[in-house]
C-alpha cells in the first residue's frame, strides 16, 4: 500500500459520507503533491496550498481539523521513513 493509500484508508476510517471521502482523497493527494514540492523547493507550493485551502472550505472546522491531522501524520511518517532509509542506506 502506498503512503497515499494509507492516508486515504485512515481518512475512510474517520469519515463515512461518500462525498466527503471522495473530497478527502483528493485533498490527501494534493497534500502529498504539496509535500513533495516543498521538499524539492518547487515554486508551485503556494498555488497548491491555496488549492487545498479552498477544498477544505467544503468541510466543517472539526472535519478539516481531523483530516489535517490524519494527512499530516501520514506525510510525517512517510518523510521520516524516507529520511531514515537514506541515512541507513535502505
Amino acid at each position: 500500500m502506498t503512503p497515499l493509500e494509507q492516508i486515504v484508508a485512515r481518512l475512510n476510517q474517520r469519515f463515512t459520507d461518500p462525498a466527503k471521502r471522495e473530497l478527502l482523497a483528493v485533498i490527501a493527494a494534493d497534500a502529498t503533491t504539496l509535500a513533495a514540492q516543498a521538499l524539492t523547493n518547487s515554486v508551485d507550493v503556494a498555488v497548491e496550498a491555496q488549492h487545498i485551502k479552498a477544498q477544505t472550505a467544503n468541510l466543517t472546522a472539526e472535519e478539516a481539523a481531523v483530516a489535517s491531522n490524519v494527512i499530516f501524520q501520514g506525510l510525517s511518517e512517510t518523510i521520516r521513513q524516507v529520511v531514515l532509509g537514506s541515512l541507513t542506506g535502505n
